[in-house]
């Protein structure tokens, strides 16, 4: 198994960075972008990191694949490749549907418009393209300047649609944060059944961590930014099957919102964030770790725990526990 981090976006940039460094000499895999509404741009950011690391591969994940042209995407991403001298996982997504709606961006048939991304892209990384006329894309006369290896595409969702495309087209999935663990090794199991004959994509899932000798302690780092998501989450009705998977009912995910609404965020209850987050010393992790590695996870990316302090004394333990697994 790899074992990567969420690049620590809300630190100053000097500080992420550095970070990455840190991350890259200790012996970690990954370091992931995320592209949240109105923060600093991925493309980017991973240009950055690309120049301040030798080894550590950049995932950005993901974009949405519909605020931009994919003749633009794959313009950002290969230099990103070329760059990072081959390194880049280009993470890609639908997005939010309240940010495309205040963007003005419609997407209809989301599954079969992504899929057509895929396509697009793969044809932009390779000859280009003379003529294309799909439902969604319509490019003439359309090829990079330069020339490039095209990078792993790899796709973020958990719906089952999105999923069964995702192990035919794309060349991995992205399990976003706050899943069960149970929803987690279901939705590997599915994707390794609807793979491809002879092909075996890269399952990575995003899991919200926080490392700390002392688990409390730990837990009391996850809990604001844990209800805060709920709140989000629980718009979304499709998602409560998703979020109940494993021991969690309606009512702790209720409980778990209401925390962040009426400001009272240590109060979420610990076994609420011990089924969607990792919290506690590397070996406690490790643990559950190896636990989504028997799953048939490829990567699992720590997210948030860059952000913690003291994150730097548990890397050496993290990059043996990702050398163990593998």
């Amino acid at each position: 198994m790899k074992i990567g981090i969420g690049y620590p976006q809300a630190l100053d940039p000097s500080a992420a960075l550095a970070l990455v460094e840190d991350a890259d000499r200790a012996g970690l895999d990954s370091v992931w972008i995320a592209e949240n509404p109105y923060w600093p741009g991925a493309f980017a950011t991973a240009g950055a990191v690309a120049a301040r690391s030798r080894r550590i591969e950049i995932g950005i994940g993901v974009v949405s694949a519909f605020t931009r042209s994919p003749a633009v995407i794959a313009m950002e991403a290969g230099q990103v490749q070329r760059l990072s001298g081959g390194r880049l996982v280009l993470g890609l997504g639908v997005g939010g549907p309240r940010v495309l709606e205040d963007l003005g961006v419609s997407v209809a048939q989301p599954v079969a418009a992504l899929e057509e991304t895929l396509v697009v892209l793969r044809a932009l990384f390779g000859d280009g393209i003379a003529a294309h006329e799909g439902p969604v894309h319509r490019l003439r006369d359309v090829r990079l300047s330069f020339p490039v290896e095209a990078p792993p595409l790899v796709v973020g969702t958990i719906g089952p649609r999105m999923l069964a495309m995702t192990a035919a087209t794309a060349d991995g999935v992205v399990i976003s944060a706050h899943v069960p663990t149970a929803e987690i090794e279901r939705i590997a199991r599915e994707h390794r059944a609807a793979e491809r004959p002879g092909t075996r994509g890269r399952i990575t899932a995003f899991v919200a961590a926080a490392l700390d000798d002392d688990p409390d302690r730990a837990r009391a780092r996850l809990k604001p930014d844990l209800a805060a998501t709920m709140v989000r989450l629980l718009r979304i009705p499709s998602l409560q099957p998703v979020l109940t998977a494993g021991d969690l009912t309606p009512d702790d995910l209720a409980a778990t919102a209401a925390c962040a609404r009426e400001d009272r965020p240590g109060e979420v209850a610990d076994r609420v964030v011990d089924e969607l987050c990792l919290a506690g010393d590397a070996t406690a992790v490790a643990a559950r770790l190896r636990r989504l590695a028997d799953a048939g996870v490829d990567e699992v990316v720590l997210l948030q725990a860059a952000e913690n302090p003291g994150f730097t004394a548990h890397l050496a333990a993290l990059a043996a526990c990702a050398r163990e697994m593998r």
